[in-house]
């Protein structure tokens, strides 16, 4: 656009360099807000709430995908559905009729991060290949970042996942299409402190989703501090992350309250042969300690 005034020869030399400079500060506060805006959609994956906010509760979850015009109402029933099941069991975890004994694993096939904002796609990974969809993680991470498709639109290989709705909406829509899964398995974020408020009620949830053979995907915040010297110490994760990290829920065990994860980052992180399967049992309460939500 050309910004010089009509009767150019009244502007003095001082009067242009005034200018000038308010364009260029205008142009400097808008890039900077931008930036900020760009940081802030980055960050929300890796710690979208502060310590003594508010985070959504199960029925904040469910009324974000009931409001979203995007969804059908076959994927919007089916996430309602998994509400109430989820509901039902945070307090009392699995039944007998679901379980066989007070602990249980599922099929889960490690895939090892590449890099260290690969987590997330190679969570997702690993959750497809559990329901027998195999994907490269190569064509996984573009489908993610895939900006012409607003819908899932959720990863930056530069920053990692960024939109961890879109991210769990990307695993119920390659699994089912559009209208989700009709026996109610819909991947939905659950936040500490909001739709769980004890370690207890996070190991509920998570037992009673592997028992119907649906693997949890948790997000951890920053794990730092001594890592574990023995496979079997349950009291200490074996990784070192410096944010935000995820990986899948592959199995449970009531009378000790730990759970085993599918980590995509531990082989990156440990040689001992013990972690080749990318698998481990840490404890609930430190799981809890540290996670800010999972998704079931």
């Amino acid at each position: 656009m050309d910004r010089t005034p009509i009767c150019k020869d009244t502007i003095t030399d001082a009067t242009r360099t005034r200018k000038k400079v308010i364009y260029e500060n205008f142009f400097s506060l808008l890039l900077a807000l931008m930036f900020s805006c760009t940081f802030t959609v980055c960050a929300f994956a890796a710690e979208p709430y502060a310590e003594n906010s508010n985070p959504p509760t199960l029925q904040d979850t469910l009324q974000e995908i009931l409001d979203n015009p995007t969804y059908s109402n076959a994927y919007k029933e089916a996430a309602k559905k998994k509400c109430d099941y989820l509901m039902s069991v945070r307090d009392s975890g699995p039944s007998a009729l679901t379980r066989a004994s007070n602990s249980m694993t599922i099929y889960v096939p490690h895939t090892r991060q590449p890099n260290g904002v690969s987590c997330g796609p190679s969570t997702v990974r690993q959750t497809l290949a559990h329901y027998g969809l195999v994907k490269n993680l190569s064509t996984i991470m573009s489908e993610m970042s895939d900006a012409s498709k607003p819908a899932t639109y959720c990863y930056s290989p530069t920053n990692g996942v960024f939109e961890i709705s879109k991210m769990f909406y990307y695993i119920n829509t390659s699994l089912y299409g559009e209208g989700g899964d009709p026996t109610g398995v819909v991947y939905m974020a659950l936040w500490k402190n909001g739709a769980y408020t004890s370690s207890q009620q996070m190991l509920n949830m998570m037992a009673s989703v592997i028992s119907n053979n649906n693997p949890p995907s948790l997000h951890t915040g920053a794990i730092q501090g001594t890592k574990r010297t023995s496979y079997n110490d349950t009291s200490k994760w074996p990784i070192n992350i410096s944010s935000g990290h995820f990986m899948s829920v592959s199995g449970y065990n009531l009378s000790n309250a730990t759970i085993q994860v599918t980590d995509p980052d531990v082989t990156n992180q440990q040689s001992s042969s013990s972690y080749s399967s990318g698998k481990y049992y840490i404890n609930s309460s430190v799981v809890y300690s540290t996670c800010d939500y999972f998704a079931a």
